[in-house]
Parts: C-alpha cells; structure tokens; sequence
C-alpha cells in the first residue's frame, strides 16, 4: 500500500513541468491524470478484489499486479504524448487498485477484527505517508537525475516488492483460518436460528451499500481522498505561482504533511483498539478539524509558516482517512467474516470517487478561481459531510 501510493504521488512535482510541452490547458491536464488512475484504482480494486475473496486465492493476482504495475510506471516515464500518459496512469490505477485490495483482505486473513484494527493503524499511515513522501522524492529525483529518475525508481520498487511477494507464498495461515472461519459461521447459523432478531450478513455489495453504517464509513474514506488529492492538484501550482518555488522544494514542502501521518494513523489504531470510543464521534471530530485547517493553507507568504500549516493539516487527513477503518472492521466481524478483499474493493471505489473527482474539478476551480475559495468549496462538502454522519 505504501509502495501504491508512493508510486501514486511521486509524480505530482513532475507535470507541472512536463505538461506544457504536451498540452495548453496545464491544471486541467494535470487534474485529468489524478482523475483517471482513481477511475482505474476504482476498477482495479472492485474487479481484483472480488475474484481473489471468491477463488480464495492471494499471491498470484499480487504477484501479476505488480509486474503490470512496474511495466506501466516505466511506460509513464518515456511517453511522449499526452494520451500515453492518460493510458499509462489508467493501468497504474488497474494494478494499484487490485494490489490495494488484496493487500487489505491479506491482513484480515490472519488477523483477529482488534489485532487488525493496531495492524491497519500502521498500514494507513504507510498509505498516507506513500501519498505525501511520493511528491518530496519525486521532486528530488527530478531535479537530480531528469524526467526518467523518479519513473525508474517506481517501476524498481514494484519489481523488487514483486521478488519479495514470491518468496513470501500465499498468505501464511489462509486455508486454516478459513476452515476456522467456516466452523464459526456454522456455530453462528445454529445460533441464529434460536435468536429472535438476527442481522443478515452484508456478504454482497447490494447489502454492504444498504448498510447506512457502512455507507458513512465509504464516504468518510471519500472525503479523506478528495481533500488529499485536491491539495496534490493545485497547490503544487500555488506554492509555484505565490511563492515561486520550483519542483524541489514542492515536494519537500509535502515533507511536512508525513510527519503526523507516521504518528496519527497508530496512535488512533492502537487506542481505539483498546477503548470503546464513539466512531461516529471520532468521524465527524476529524472531519471538521481538517475543514478547519485547509483554508489555512492558502494564507502563508512565507516558506516556513506553508510548512507549520501543513504540519497541522496533515494531522488532519490522517485522522479522516484512518477515522472510518475500526468501524468497518467491528461491523463486519459482527455480520460477516468472507469478504473482506471485497469491503475493501468497495472502500477503494469510494476511495477512488474521491481521486477522481478531486483533481478534476480542483483543476478546474482553480483555473476560475483562487486556491482559497477552491478550499472553501471543499469545506462546505466536509461540513455537510460531518453533520450527516
């Protein structure tokens, strides 16, 4: 997952100067590519997801994945027009999207629902911190090594993790806990045929999206996605036009948004697998910190004060995008125990939805307006957002 979102990211410092060379319109472009890795994520994470649950098989989609994965960084790197880069990031999100959603559903397999919600903790911080390091390390390689650099590293990283994927086999303890997993379903359905009320399991999409609960959990983990990858869009283009920074210290100033990723998403899994706390509460908390902190990113005219703000805001998304993941697990693990690769592929898609709609139409926005009323539009969704949960 940290290597998806690393892979994801690493790109934002490069287009705004590569693209004026392949088109005119370059925020619109820029929030074009965002848009269609969501839209392949998306895909990538519901199609994937899915078969790997049904045929209950784990390494050799990964392992697949991974390969087209590498291939398709490489083929952004040497593009020369702007609809290979269209085709390549849409394969990059096919491959992330799948490698994504068996990622979470390999976790889950060998885990316990209060052991996973620690373990997914740590692995939403390595999300967050793949996304926000991506643009730091992209600016870097950039700079230091031309256009190929950062495109040469991600597509390494995805063959290295594709060696590594197969000398580590199947998923350790898969086959057993699911022949565990089948003794428990049976005790279950005995004992729900002497309950009085008994909650069906959501073992189908149709069923988890009538789930009002799951549903606010989807869309808390859309509204993580949208404000995170609005910021990617347009403020690499603001700190540029503001403060005339060039790629380097773009993606150095995304630096400061990492630190509390590594530390929020953690700390919030390890204490809310130990405490019984609201997660309503918790959702609607974190929402309306972050919508407190974005406008906040607009005002700086100065390096330093961009990177307090940033620091602050960065809590932020870590806590909206981790805030939904105990809630989904406790919920399933009450109603279900078959179909966490799919919980996750559908999670993607909404995950996804954000991605695709938040580099498009933050592209546009800013094309029409300024950074701050683009901010200011997006708080009013999150203000709705944390009212309706």
């Amino acid at each position: 997952i940290y290597r998806d979102m690393l892979l994801y990211g690493i790109v934002v410092p490069v287009l705004p100067d590569i693209l004026p060379e392949m088109v005119d319109n370059v925020s619109q472009a820029n929030g074009f590519l965002f848009g269609i890795y969501a839209l392949g994520l998306m895909f990538g994470g519901f199609v994937f997801g899915g078969l790997s649950d049904r045929y209950q098989v784990r390494q050799v989609p990964m392992c697949i994945l991974l390969l087209v994965l590498g291939v398709a960084t490489l083929l952004f790197g040497i593009a020369k027009e702007y609809y290979q880069l269209l085709i390549a990031r849409l394969i990059q999100g096919l491959a992330g999207g799948g490698t994504w959603a068996i990622g979470f559903g390999m976790i889950l397999d060998m885990n316990s629902p209060s052991k996973s919600i620690a373990i997914l903790g740590s692995v939403m911080a390595c999300s967050s911190m793949g996304t926000l390091l991506g643009p730091t390390l992209g600016g870097f390689l950039y700079e230091g090594g031309g256009r190929m650099a950062p495109f040469v590293f991600g597509g390494c990283l995805a063959f290295l993790d594709l060696i590594l994927r197969l000398f580590i086999g199947e998923t350790a303890g898969w086959k057993e806990r699911q022949a565990e997993i089948e003794a428990e379903e049976e005790a279950a359905r005995q004992a729900a045929k002497m309950a009085v009320n008994v909650q069906r399991k959501p073992t189908t999409v149709r069923e988890m999206m009538t789930s009002w609960q799951l549903v606010m959990c989807f869309l808390t983990t859309m509204a993580a996605s949208l404000s995170t990858t609005s910021l990617e869009t347009v403020l690499p283009l603001h700190l540029k036009d503001r403060l005339g920074l060039s790629a380097g210290p773009i993606g150095l100033l995304f630096m400061a948004a990492v630190i509390p990723n590594a530390i929020v998403s953690p700390v919030m899994g390890w204490l809310m697998s130990r405490f019984h706390w609201d997660r309503h509460l918790v959702m609607s908390c974190s929402i309306l910190y972050l919508a407190a902190m974005l406008p906040l990113t607009s005002l700086p005219t100065q390096v330093w004060t961009q990177v307090i703000v940033l620091l602050f805001t960065g809590f932020g998304l870590a806590s909206v995008l981790f805030s939904p993941t105990p809630h989904m697990i406790h919920y399933m693990s009450e109603n279900s125990n078959d179909c966490y690769a799919l919980l996750s592929a559908i999670n993607n898609v909404f995950y996804a939805g954000g991605m695709l709609v938040g580099p498009i139409l933050s592209g546009a926005l800013y094309e029409r307006m300024s950074f701050l009323n683009c901010m200011l539009i997006l708080i009013a969704f999150l203000i709705t957002l944390s009212i309706i949960i």
